[in-house]
Parts: C-alpha cells; sequence; structure tokens
C-alpha cells in the first residue's frame, strides 16, 4: 500500500524549503498564513496507471500510482506570485527530483 501521508510531507517539506514560505493543504479549516503561502489539493489519491506489479528495493511486490494535485500560489502581489509559482515549478520539475526520487516520489 502507497504511504500517502509520507507522499503528502514530503512534497510539502521539499517545496517548503525551496520557496521558504508556508506550504498548506487547501480546504481546511484553520486561519491561513500570511501572504505568501502555497496551498495544495490531492484531486486524485490513486488513479490506475496500467503498467505492471514489480518486486522493488525493499522487495515489496507492488505496482505504481499515479497521484494528481493541485498547487496554488497565493499573494497580495502579482509579481511575488509568478515567481514563487515558477520557482515551484522549478523544483517540481529539476531542482527537486533527486530529494523527490530518493523519497520516491516522481513528478510526471
Amino acid at each position: 500500500m502507497v504511504d500517502y501521508e509520507n507522499t503528502r510531507r514530503v512534497v510539502a517539506a521539499g517545496l517548503k524549503n525551496y520557496l521558504d514560505c508556508p506550504i498548506i493543504r487547501s480546504n481546511q479549516i484553520a486561519d491561513p498564513p500570511s501572504y505568501p503561502y502555497v496551498s495544495y489539493t490531492i484531486t486524485t489519491i490513486q488513479s490506475e496507471n496500467k503498467g505492471t506489479f514489480g518486486i522493488y528495493e525493499d522487495e515489496i511486490d507492488r505496482k505504481p500510482v499515479i497521484q494528481t494535485w493541485s498547487i496554488s500560489v497565493l499573494s497580495d502581489d502579482d509579481n511575488e506570485c509568478v515567481n514563487l509559482a515558477m520557482k515551484a515549478h522549478e523544483w517540481l520539475e529539476h531542482v527537486g527530483t533527486t530529494y523527490l526520487n530518493d523519497n520516491h516520489v516522481i513528478v510526471q
């Protein structure tokens, strides 16, 4: 079984460290932090990837799954918002890939 909570923590912590701003789950009842911040929703917990099962380094037989995330950058400054969004994209697509891969997360 996929450890969804660990995946969520890994992605949120990595983004927080790289962007240097709060990363929160969307649609929570707590008050949001001050601007800027990033919110995310996991819109699809598990989608079939039509792949096959395989035995991995930890000797567990499993079939990878695909999750879909929605990430929003919020700020009262348009330029700051765009810059943080571009920086988040940079981290997800390039800078953070080693960290994510080491933690069993692959961004498509």
